[in-house]
């Protein structure tokens, strides 16, 4: 009678204790991370929902095509085409999660991005068409907006196939929280946005900046 009345005491035991991980289960602050930018590279919005305190919104081809393009320009099928690529390649990051830190419903993990030098190869590419720019000008050629948008397009073209290797690394602080019961990635800081992305985000920045400043001259 004790041995059943004991064996039944351990059995309880263990269903209590393996009904506390079940209810405790779920993702690490880590795992949660790593799903997130998991989704964000298949542009998975299922997976990216489920990782993420908010809103997701994936800074995409239609948005590039209205950076790279001058004026009302409408870009060309193949001009498009060269966006695309960019996008494609812009998903292309690798990222480690390390560090987790829990502070009860909060967290924060570092994040190590691996991507090409698309910040540099942006401000390239804007150096490049400036210069074919005046060269124009000084020639007393005169261009429209789409020609302007025909040469930011090829220059982009240019440039972009120059990218051979992943070898920019930048690591930054990802913070979460916990909702409903889940680790979920709460907004991403301009910087974490512009690790993953290559230094894209920045390089954009200051050449908006710098032709507002020409501009105002």
């Amino acid at each position: 009678m004790n041995k059943r009345f004991k064996s039944i005491c351990v059995l309880t035991a263990i269903l209590v204790t393996a009904a506390m991980i079940t209810a405790c289960g779920g993702p690490t602050p880590s795992e949660a991370a790593g799903s997130f930018f998991k989704g964000v590279k298949a542009q998975d919005a299922s997976a990216i929902e489920k990782a993420y305190d908010g809103k997701a919104k994936w800074v995409g081809t239609e948005d590039l095509e209205s950076a790279f393009s001058v004026g009302d320009t409408k870009l060309t099928k193949s001009q498009k085409k060269v966006i695309s690529n960019l996008t494609e390649r812009l998903l292309k990051f690798s990222y480690q999660v390390t560090d987790e830190q829990i502070d009860g419903d909060k967290a924060t993990v570092k994040v190590t991005f691996t991507t090409y030098k698309f910040g540099n190869m942006i401000t390239s590419v804007f150096t490049d068409f400036k210069a074919e720019a005046v060269d124009r000008a000084v020639a007393g050629k005169t261009y429209t907006d789409k020609d302007l948008t025909r040469m930011v397009i090829n220059e982009l073209k240019a440039n972009n196939a120059t990218l051979t290797d992943k070898n920019k690394k930048k690591t930054v602080t990802v913070n979460l929280k916990k909702t409903g019961g889940r680790w979920k990635v709460t907004k991403m800081s301009a910087e974490a946005v512009d690790a993953m992305l290559g230094g894209i985000v920045t390089a954009l920045e200051t050449i908006n900046d710098a032709t507002d400043t020409g501009s105002e001259e």
